[in-house]
């Protein structure tokens, strides 16, 4: 961290903030900090709230968004006065305030050299929530909300047999889905998400040494609904759990006091709704910062390190909560030491500011229209710094030693055309005016108290990847980047008879990413995930098979081989859904779920049929070649939502029974390689270059009375 002290570019920072705070009209958003301060009481945060709904009604643009928890909105609490002015009722839901639907971010995840991890994560030594973990010799696979652990050397030798089935929900009744699980030694946490207790669902198990399950308190925070379609909302550092939950306060009611979230425990006396005696505040007014960027749609954007080792039958859950004011436009990344927030304006203040009465740059000329925030994962003060243009996703951001790296798309403009122009780039496919992307690298030490904008030199051009949408990568040297054909990864219909055109990829070196390296490959990108040091992109030429092409970046960055599955399609496109093991000779084996019929491959998040998983090895100079599938034995039917999985004699999902997350995975584990095909797992051997099924274990079933 920098010293705490005012030099000559604070001091005009200080100075360029009281200047716009001294010019604000009524109709522009509370002006913002220049530093990193909280609010010193709750009737603060209710003037900030009041003089947010003022701007709107002078605009005459209401927000009134009502996207869920709405928990300000509650009876007053009893002893609590109020020094706010009472703001006009508000107008119905305005329809276009309404966030956009997300899209499936088609990318993939960092992958160590030595990777033995069964999750592909975008970094090393932070685990994301997932459908499938391990403790010890044991698989806990998480679907239909119940938990089944695997045995995968039952009697101490290599098998597959169910040694436990738990469910995780306590009333098929409840509207709940549970989308992620994490483990931190052999505590398993699983979060889901209530509709009746508009809560954020957490529950802790043990695994004992037989791989059996026990409930150690099942907790819930209140919240809005936390999913999300490209990034994951829980991450484990050590023993730490590291959440992030919004809160939208854009339609408080600021004449009553704030019903801050909290956080109780389930029991079967209260069946889920928290006792006055047995909660506790998640946070506090005290605990939120105030916006360092204007907005008419703000969010408290709350990051919470919960220590699970901690939590036990008779101990709670204990959460330090950091909130940060800011637009509703967020990208969380945690490294293995600090969770980073990037908040930018987003497409409703764009809107907002270009159709207010004399619109003018002035909002963005005189401050900032991206803030990157830094929180210390051990404790103490965040940091912040300042910056323009947003993150392509969550896995354009990447701290590397002392830097902090990221590939933006530059900012929009505050009036008119550039506003439009930048709606149209989210949601087409057709190629942006000009060149959109740059390259951000600033020191960590640059983040402070203050508010100071990262320099000019921060910031590299890129070379325009030919799409509006972009798909990317950090390896430990590069940042790899290519424009993808469209948002789904269908393939050409078989009537198409002009083939795709090549892919567009882009090689930045870290130390001098004005020395970036242009390359073509054969097909379209649909992801783009790490394979050790080097990447591996998908995507298609025409409709007889999804190809993969290999990019070496060892020397020189150059495509190593291409390989073409034929008769295959890929079916997720989540980045767990793909996986890695580098030996360290160089040499590695990849898998990836796929699908035959090319219907089937538009990779929906709500598809929740089981995939084949493909194989594919790679030699130390990057050669690619197919190991072949193996299969799951679950014939695909059609369901409300699409594929679903075929019906299994005995056995019934009650909740969570849509795959949002997917239900297909590859496993690389104890010198063994694994497919997890929806309720199946499939133990395949590597033999005479294919790959050939050993045995297979179907976990669903008929109830089995529980083993002493």
């Amino acid at each position: 961290m920098r010293a705490n002290r005012l030099g000559g570019a604070a001091a005009l920072a200080l100075l360029a903030f009281a200047s716009a705070r001294a010019l604000a009209g009524p109709t522009d958003p509370p002006r913002p900090s220049p530093r990193l301060e909280r609010f010193e009481s709750e009737a603060a945060l209710r003037r900030y709230i009041a003089d947010v709904a003022g701007a709107q009604r002078a605009r005459e643009r209401w927000s009134a968004r009502a996207t869920g928890l709405r928990f300000a909105q509650a009876q007053p609490a009893t002893g609590t006065q109020s020094d706010a002015p009472p703001p006009d009722p508000c107008p119905p839901e305005r329809p276009d305030c309404r966030p956009a639907a997300e899209s499936i971010i088609v990318t993939g995840s960092r992958v160590p050299p030595h990777n033995s991890s069964i999750t592909n994560n975008q970094t090393i030594g932070v685990d994301e929530g997932d459908i499938v973990k391990q403790v010890g010799q044991f698989l806990l696979i998480l679907q239909d909300g119940r938990i089944f652990s695997v045995d995968t050397r039952p009697g101490g030798a290599p098998g597959l047999a169910v040694a436990d089935r738990v469910n995780v929900y306590r009333d098929a009744a409840e509207d709940m889905w549970y989308d992620e699980m994490l483990v931190a030694g052999d505590r398993v946490l699983v979060t889901g998400y209530s509709y009746e207790h508009r809560a954020t669902e957490f529950s802790v198990f043990r695994v004992d040494p037989k791989g059996r399950l026990t409930s150690l308190g099942t907790f819930y925070r209140r919240s809005y609904d936390y999913y999300s379609s490209d990034n994951y909302a829980t991450r484990i550092v050590g023993d730490r759990l590291v959440v992030y939950t919004p809160v939208d306060i854009g339609d408080v009611d600021a004449k009553h006091p704030l019903q801050w979230p909290i956080v109780w425990r389930w029991t079967p006396r209260t069946r889920g709704e928290p006792e006055k005696s047995a909660h506790k505040l998640l946070f506090s007014v005290r605990d939120v910062y105030r916006p360092v960027l204007p907005t008419l749609y703000p969010v408290i954007h709350a990051i919470s390190v919960c220590p699970l080792s901690e939590v036990a039958s008779e101990r709670e859950l204990s959460c330090r909560t950091t909130g940060f004011v800011g637009p509703t436009a967020r990208e969380l990344y945690v490294s293995p030491t600090d969770a980073y927030l990037w908040t930018s304006m987003g497409d409703g203040d764009a809107e907002d500011f270009a159709r207010a009465p004399g619109c003018s740059p002035k909002p963005w000329a005189d401050g900032i229209p991206a803030a990157v925030y830094r929180l210390p994962l051990a404790g103490g003060d965040p940091g912040v710094l300042g910056a323009r243009g947003e993150p392509v996703d969550h896995f354009a951001i990447e701290a590397h030693g002392k830097t902090l790296h990221a590939l933006l798309f530059k900012p929009p403009g505050a009036c008119g055309d550039e506003a439009d122009a930048r709606r149209r780039r989210w949601w087409s496919e057709e190629t942006p005016p000009d060149p959109h992307l740059s390259f951000f690298a600033a020191g960590l030490d640059s983040f402070g108290p203050l508010v100071e904008e990262a320099p000019v030199g921060a910031y590299t051009a890129l070379p325009d990847p030919g799409s509006a949408l972009v798909a990317d990568r950090f390896t430990d040297r590069y940042l790899v980047y290519g424009g993808m054909g469209r948002w789904g990864s269908w393939p050409p219909d078989a009537e198409e008879r002009e083939r795709r055109p090549d892919g567009k990829v882009f090689a930045v070196p870290l130390r001098r990413p004005a020395a970036t390296s242009a390359l073509t490959i054969p097909h379209t990108i649909n992801r783009v995930e790490r394979v050790g040091d080097d990447v591996v992109m998908s995507g298609y030429r025409d409709a007889s098979g999804l190809q993969l092409s290999y990019l070496g970046l060892k020397a020189a960055p150059h495509v190593a081989s291409t390989v073409k599955l034929e008769g295959r399609f890929e079916s997720e496109g989540r980045s767990h859904a793909f996986n890695s093991l580098v030996e360290p000779g160089g040499a590695g084996i990849m898998g990836i779920p796929t699908v035959r019929q090319e219907a089937d491959s538009g990779r929906w998040w709500f598809r929740s049929g089981a995939s084949d998983v493909s194989f594919l090895a790679v030699d130390p100079a990057g050669a690619l070649r197919s190991l072949g599938p193996l299969a799951t034995s679950v014939k695909p039917m059609r369901g409300r939502y699409g594929i679903a999985d075929q019906a299994i004699p005995g056995y019934a999902c009650e909740v969570s029974c849509i795959d949002w997350y997917g239900n297909t995975r590859p496993i690389f584990t104890d010198g063994r390689v694994f497919a997890l095909t929806g309720a199946e797992i499939v133990e395949g051997r590597v033999e005479a270059g294919a790959i050939r099924e050993v045995r297979r274990l179907q976990v669903a079933g008929p109830t089995r009375p529980r083993a002493p």
